[in-house]
């Protein structure tokens, strides 16, 4: 498994792509903009590809796959430092 802080954004110089995310609870993906940063980031800053296209942080535990070279998604492990901030995201907001 993958863990967020691995994962590479958009190089613009080299025009090189992010990696492309699964977003929890929905089929949406997102393209990551910029490389998370730390160790265990808790916000990602993403193109989202929803039903609307818009770019915005997006939380690291909203992240849930991301696809590999062959097009095949992997499972993302998420750190304590991100289960946490789940479990707070759920008790303020449901």
């Amino acid at each position: 498994m993958k863990k967020v802080c691995e994962l590479k954004g958009r190089d613009k110089k080299a025009k090189t792509a992010g990696d492309l995310v699964r977003l929890a609870g929905t089929l949406w993906e997102a393209e990551v903009v910029e490389k998370p940063r730390g160790k265990e980031p808790t916000t990602v800053m993403c193109d989202v590809y929803g039903m609307y296209h818009e770019m915005g942080s997006v939380y690291a535990h909203d992240i849930v796959a991301v696809k590999d070279a062959d097009g095949n998604w992997e499972k993302i492990e998420h750190t304590p430092k991100q289960l946490k901030c789940k479990q707070m995201n759920e008790a303020l907001f449901g």
